[in-house]
């Protein structure tokens, strides 16, 4: 139309190359005239060209042929006698160039002004054009970006109602977008809610919120991340957090959320806890009852385990030494290899085990049954100090097949670590004990021992002498009943003496030995050592 109006033979459009440095033509009329320039060649931005794109200011030629431009005319290019040029401006940028030639008796100012004019038509359609593509292209990546995010985003509108649900959001809250799009916000966030919370009133306090949220446009938790307990629709819960954001546009007003499930990091966060509270209870004892049972208790309430038991290795057995959630008479009981094989491998991998279901499992896990107890599910984790094997503590689920995560593992393992560490130190502690009173009772014995010596020294008479060895002797060994048997002087009877602790009175010597005592005696004159009948 602007060659015809112009009155112009040919003409091309062209715009600017992505790097900027050529034309790439979109449209060419020749006007009829031959043109043996490759087509597939670059139109390098140079000449009369060059000064467009710079000035950004249409110009023109009519004596081309005898111009300085026409040294940069490629071989077979198509006879101008005259050219005029008007740039395509977007934001004062020459994005683009339109170029009319061979107008007979040449191009007049009028001619430029007209070229500028449709220039700057084609400019408004090409920005229109680049608009909407970068407008489609802008909602393309916000629709990627929104649907691949693992994070939950939901978007309403301003009644309330959902107008996005992405895969983030299914797969935290267990909802299928098309059962959330067009439903009021209010209506999902009352079937998330926890199951104490789904009242009346409840629904109508959440209904007023996001309402008031709505008329008011930026209420005061918009931006703030807040953290809340769900329900999902197979009954357990989860652990969220939520930031809500307005979005005002130039004709609505809409709000979205960001969604993330931070279950497994609460999770870890109340395990360490748990962990913790139980290292400081532990290390405020050494008694090694009241440290195993305390980490069964506080394991189970944990790991949330119908029971828990710690079996310590004693000889070629397990002993159940503590437990929570079993019969309170099976602590003490022995089990033998053969009863327990999962522990044998916890113990010969030095790694837990874990047993998914005890009855597709039974090579691995025996028969489930422990003192009558039904175990379905459990894990084994070795209790090792020093690499020294102490026992293996086990976390077992009851009724259904269970599983632990890989955070419950790694808690069970490090709670094993201070279990046994705990373990070690009161053991430790109770050798250190009874080392003490072994050489308490040493000297208590070396003091009555060294009383006998000067005793014997100093007393006269016999029976007064006879009495104080035997009670002595009774008090050393902490008999109950003391007897001493002599040889009668110049005969070959016994005399016996009694001592009985709870009866002072009661020491007498006795011409006649008893048979027993008579018998004891020949034992003794045979082995010429001390002789110890614990089964008369």
């Amino acid at each position: 139309i602007c060659k015809n109006l112009i009155g112009a033979a040919s003409g091309y459009v062209a715009l600017l190359s992505a790097d900027g440095s050529t034309n790439e033509v979109l449209f060419l009329d020749s006007g009829g005239l031959p043109c043996l320039v490759d087509k597939s060649l670059p139109m390098p931005i140079r000449g009369l060209q060059g000064e467009i794109y710079q000035s950004g200011a249409a110009a023109h030629e009519n004596d081309f042929m005898n111009s300085d431009w026409v040294k940069f005319m490629p071989d077979g290019h198509v006879v101008l006698d005259n050219v005029l040029f008007a740039p395509l401006l977007i934001k004062d940028k020459t994005v683009g160039i339109l170029g009319i030639a061979n107008k007979p008796g040449g191009f007049v100012e009028h001619d430029l002004r007209l070229a500028s004019a449709f220039c700057d038509m084609m400019a408004s359609t090409l920005y229109n054009e680049r608009t909407f593509k970068s407008l489609e292209l802008s909602e393309e990546r916000f629709r990627s970006f929104v649907e691949q995010s693992s994070d939950g985003i939901v978007i309403i509108d301003n009644a309330g109602s959902i107008i996005e649900w992405n895969q983030g959001q299914e797969k935290i809250t267990g909802i299928k977008k098309q059962g959330a799009l067009g439903k009021p916000l209010w209506d999902i966030q009352f079937k998330l809610g926890l199951e104490e919370r789904r009242t009346p009133e409840g629904y109508k306090t959440l209904k007023r919120m996001i309402s008031e949220f709505l008329e008011n446009k930026k209420p005061c938790w918009v931006n703030t991340q807040i953290d809340t307990e769900i329900q999902l629709a197979d009954g357990n819960r989860a652990f969220i957090q939520t930031i809500t954001f307005p979005i005002n546009t130039h004709s609505d007003f809409m709000a979205a959320s960001i969604t993330r499930d931070v279950t497994l990091r609460k999770q870890i966060d109340e395990l360490s806890a748990a962990l913790n509270d139980i290292n400081a209870v532990m290390n405020s004892t050494l008694d090694l009852d009241e440290i195993m049972k305390l980490a069964v208790d506080k394991a189970a309430i944990s790991l949330k385990c119908e029971s828990v038991a710690i079996f310590l290795q004693k000889d070629d057995k397990w002993v159940l030494k503590a437990h929570f959630g079993l019969p309170e008479d099976m602590r003490g009981e022995q089990y033998y290899d053969a009863e327990a094989p999962a522990m044998v491998i916890a113990a010969r991998e030095r790694k837990p085990v874990f047993v998914g279901d005890v009855k597709a499992s039974a090579p691995v896990s025996g028969n489930g049954d422990l003192g009558g107890v039904n175990i379905r599910s459990f894990l084994a984790v070795p209790l090792l100090a020093r690499k020294n094997l102490l026992g293996v503590i086990t976390f077992n689920h009851h009724e259904a097949p269970s599983t632990f995560s890989g955070e419950q593992v790694d808690f069970a393992s490090k709670l094993a670590v201070s279990i046994s560490f705990a373990i070690e130190n009161a053991v430790l502690f109770q050798k250190e004990q009874d080392g003490r009173a072994k050489i308490q009772s040493h000297a208590n014995q070396l003091s009555v021992l060294h009383k006998i010596g000067l005793s014997l020294n100093k007393e006269t008479d016999k029976r007064r002498l006879l009495k104080m060895v035997l009670r002595s002797a009774a008090e050393l060994t902490l008999a109950g009943v003391g007897a001493m048997m002599l040889v009668n002087e110049g005969k070959t009877d016994l005399v016996s003496t009694y001592y009985a602790p709870w009866h002072d009175d009661r020491c007498e010597v006795i011409e006649n030995a008893s048979t027993l005592h008579q018998r004891v005696a020949q034992i003794i004159d045979q082995e010429k050592d001390v002789v110890r009948i614990n089964r008369l």
